[in-house]
């Protein structure tokens, strides 16, 4: 494997599956997350799409890396790298409880998409109202997105 399917193995614990859709939109959450932490999987843009943050360019790097040879080398990730793996899994972990891990990793890459674009100077309550106009099946009462963006604000710090 290369380095974004790695990665992405070593934050989710389970092997990226290319068929699987759900898959594919979590891989984009993950290595937004990780390059919003600092760290540079390939420098992608990413935009604002339907399920959260995507990157054509890292859809097309991941279709590369599946395409080149397996290299039975595992990436050895540094250790800045390996805290970030931890901090992505301990703030997509129980965000909302009862939420699927995807609506989770969803929910987390899109408040910070927010944050870091089109909120960047709004508080809480605007960016929850921003989320729920680009996500509205985020406004269910079992949803406490108050608790989820201070979870979220505390991992940006």
């Amino acid at each position: 494997m290369g380095k974004l399917l790695d990665f992405y193995s070593e934050v989710v614990g389970e092997e990226y599956d290319p068929d699987n859709q759900e898959d594919r939109i979590k891989i984009q959450k993950v290595i937004f997350l990780a390059e919003y932490k600092g760290l540079n999987l390939g420098g992608y843009l990413f935009v604002r799409k339907e399920r959260g943050p995507y990157s054509l360019a890292l859809r097309l790097d991941i279709i590369d890396e599946i395409a080149a040879a397996p290299s039975p080398i595992k990436v050895n990730f540094s250790e800045y790298a390996k805290i970030v793996i931890e901090r992505i899994k301990s703030l997509v972990y129980d965000l909302i409880p009862g939420a699927t891990e995807n609506e989770n990793y969803e929910l987390a890459a899109s408040l910070l998409y927010l944050k870091k674009n089109d909120c960047r100077y709004m508080g809480k309550d605007e960016i929850i109202k921003a989320l729920l106009k680009w996500k509205p099946d985020y406004d269910k009462p079992e949803f406490n997105l108050d608790a989820a963006w201070d979870k979220v604000k505390s991992w940006i710090l």
